[in-house]
C-alpha cells in the first residue's frame, strides 16, 4: 500500500509513516522491493527491533538512509491483558493442561505442528490430558482442520476463531500454557499479550522469539520446533511450578518496563519530533 498512501500524503501534506514488521528471512521479492521504497517515500520507517534493523542494514547497504528509521516495539495495554487467578502453583495438580496459540493461520506459522504436538503428549504420557485451543483464521486453517480429522482428535483441539480484544482477554484465562510455534517472526503481539497475561510461554527458538524471550532475564521456554523437544519442556515446565512462577512474574514486569502501549506512544512521538 506504500504507493497509493505516498499519493495521498502528497495531496493533503500528511506526514507516511510506515512500519516493518513481517520478518527478513520470510520476504519475498517483492517484499524486499516496497520495503525500499518505503524507505525512499516515508518521513519515517518504524522497525521494531534492534536486531531486525541490523538485518535491514545488510540488506540495502550503501543504499540505507539511516535517518529514515526509528525502532518502536509493538506495546500492549497492560491493564487489558493483565494477571488472573490460574493457580500457577497448583498447575501440575490438574487433570487437564490447556494449551493455546493466537496467530493469523498462515505458512509461517506452525498450527500443525502443534497439532501433531498435542497428538503426541496424550500417546506418550498418562499424567496429563493435553488440549489445544487455537485462536484465529487464515488460509492454513482448513489444512489444520483437515489434519485434526485424520488424527480423529477432533475432542483434543478447539478452533476460537477470529478474537475482538475481549474475546482474546478472555481466551488467554482458559490457557495454562501459550505455545507459539513459527518459523518466522519479528516481534509477536500475542507473546506479548501473554506475557502481559502472566502465563507460561514456550515458543520456537528462532531470531524474534529468542531475543525477546531470554534476555537479561528469561521470559519464557524456547525450543527447537521438534515434537521430542517441545515435548519434554513442557513436561519439564509443569514439573517445576516454582520456576513457571518465576518466568510468569519476569514477563510481566518486562512489559510494564519496555512493551506497555504507553512506552510504544512515547517512542512514536519522539520519532516523530524529530
Amino acid at each position: 500500500m506504500i504507493l497509493p498512501c505516498c499519493l495521498y500524503s502528497m495531496i493533503y501534506s500528511a506526514r507516511l509513516i510506515s512500519v516493518e514488521h513481517t520478518p527478513n528471512s520470510q520476504k519475498n521479492f517483492f517484499e524486499w522491493i516496497f520495503g525500499f521504497l518505503s524507505m525512499l517515500l516515508s518521513s519515517k520507517v518504524i522497525i521494531l527491533t534492534h536486531s531486525y534493523l541490523e538485518e535491514i542494514k545488510k540488506a540495502y547497504k550503501k543504499f540505507y538512509f539511516s535517518s529514515r528509521f526509528t525502532i518502536v516495539p509493538n506495546g500492549i495495554d497492560a491493564n487489558v491483558f493483565k494477571p488472573f487467578k490460574n493457580q500457577l502453583l497448583n498447575i501440575n495438580q490438574n487433570n487437564e493442561i490447556i494449551l493455546g496459540m493466537a496467530a493469523r493461520f498462515s505458512s509461517q506459522k506452525k498450527q500443525d505442528f502443534l497439532i501433531e504436538l498435542v497428538e503426541s503428549l496424550n500417546i506418550n504420557q498418562s499424567r496429563y490430558k493435553f488440549k489445544l485451543k487455537l485462536a484465529g483464521d487464515g488460509e492454513t486453517m482448513s489444512k489444520c482442520q483437515t489434519l485434526v480429522k485424520q488424527k480423529g482428535i477432533d475432542s483434543s483441539v478447539i478452533y476460537s476463531g477470529f478474537l475482538e480484544e475481549q474475546e482474546l482477554v478472555d481466551w488467554f484465562k482458559e490457557i495454562n500454557i501459550y505455545v507459539h510455534a513459527t518459523d518466522g517472526e519479528t516481534l509477536s503481539t500475542s507473546i506479548l499479550q501473554a506475557m502481559s497475561c502472566g502465563l507460561p510461554i514456550i515458543a520456537s527458538d528462532i531470531p524474534g522469539v529468542s531475543n525477546l524471550l531470554n534476555q537479561e532475564k528469561v521470559f519464557g521456554i524456547t525450543s527447537k520446533n521438534t515434537i521430542p523437544d517441545f515435548s519434554r519442556k513442557i513436561i519439564n515446565l509443569l514439573d517445576t511450578p516454582s520456576i513457571l512462577v518465576n518466568i510468569s512474574e519476569n514477563a510481566r514486569e518486562k512489559v510494564l518496563n519496555d512493551y506497555s502501549n504507553i512506552e510504544m506512544l512515547k517512542k512514536y512521538l519522539i520519532s516523530l519530533s524529530h
